[in-house]
């Protein structure tokens, strides 16, 4: 079974550190963990120019670089300078190897609970570190089942251990080890070997979660951030965040969030939030009529909730995909090239 380690190619790579004032980043706009597309305007061994978006600025270089060359950049941070990292494998190809787990319903929850209530039979074989991220999951877990609570899910969602690449890079060993991605690495490394049902099962959901940090590089690149959601009651779910261009006669930029889940009887849903300065406006998109007039009984009762929110208006609907179908549509817009990394 092959393993998708999009992190580890990324650092196997050569890095390019660019020394640019605070100004120059405000001006290029960029955020961490977007990719970007740079050409070298001036090569050399160890020092170059870089031009990206029509700017050209300085940069440092471990090896040596051609004028004319153009690279994928991933960026790893903005301040206090900006630091890139070639990103030497397309992350389209990257991506296009693991999008068929996508179509697998997620399961965490059910794998680690199996874990953990398996007792000595399994812990005793992992470090005191995987045992109690393990651990701290099933409790989050049994506390979002008996009371869902935006902070218990934004627990839940943090513990994945999708930052875990970049924390081991900042000399935080002890946080990246607090994540269940370094639990399941740790559990395909220490268990019974290749062919133990626990390992696949430990091998696919880590392989689902570095699909997820690809995802969060590709969608970064337009400008929107994905969230995976670990809702206990969802068999797929996660979150898009996208922030629109500020008014012209002036305001705050529009802000969209759209929750898109796979739920036991309710099938596919999902929730789209437009907040603009007026107020906020919330769409339900149902997979069929039938899933609709049964969420428009509840209809009343949503407007309340959403009341104190300044809440403009409230539809429902049909015509939602499947998470796995609409996030591929995000990940490989229709016409795009499979090798096509450019912002």
């Amino acid at each position: 079974m092959s393993t998708i380690n999009p992190v580890a190619n990324i650092n196997a790579v050569s890095p390019v550190s660019a020394s640019v004032v605070s100004r120059e980043q405000r001006q290029q706009n960029l955020l961490p963990h977007q990719i970007v597309r740079a050409t070298v305007a001036e090569g050399g061994q160890s020092s170059v120019m870089l031009e990206l978006a029509q700017r050209r600025f300085p940069a440092e270089t471990r090896v040596p670089l051609e004028t004319g060359q153009q690279l994928d950049l991933l960026v790893l941070a903005t301040s206090p300078r900006l630091e890139l990292r070639v990103v030497e494998q397309g992350l389209m190809e990257r991506l296009g190897h693991s999008l068929h787990l996508l179509n697998e319903p997620w399961e965490l929850s059910a794998l680690v609970q199996k874990l953990v209530e398996s007792g000595g039979v399994w812990l005793d074989r992992l470090s005191p570190q995987a045992r109690a991220a393990l651990e701290a999951w099933v409790a989050l877990q049994a506390r979002m089942t008996e009371k869902p609570e935006g902070k218990l899910l934004q627990s839940l969602a943090g513990r994945l251990g999708l930052d875990m690449e970049a924390r081991l890079a900042a000399g935080e060993k002890e946080g990246a080890a607090q994540g269940l991605k370094s639990a399941l690495q740790e559990m395909a490394r220490s268990l019974d070997g290749p062919g133990t049902e626990m390992v696949e099962r430990a091998s696919r959901l880590q392989q689902g979660l570095e699909l997820m940090q690809l995802s969060q590089i590709r969608l970064a690149q337009q400008g929107t951030v994905l969230v995976p959601l670990p809702l206990p009651f969802a068999e797929q779910s996660y979150l898009l965040y996208e922030e629109g261009d500020p008014p012209e006669e002036g305001g705050a930029a529009p802000r969209r969030v759209s929750l898109h889940m796979t739920l036991q009887g309710l099938g596919d849903l999902r929730v789209d939030f437009l907040q603009e300065d007026e107020g906020l406006h919330v769409r339900f998109a149902c997979e069929n009529d039938e899933k609709a007039r049964f969420v428009s009984t509840y209809r009343e009762e949503l407007i309340r909730a959403l009341e104190s929110f300044s809440l403009r208006g409230l539809l429902v609907a049909t015509g939602a995909a499947s998470p796995a179908t609409d996030l591929i549509r995000r990940l490989v817009p229709e016409g795009a090239g499979v090798l096509d990394t450019r912002v």
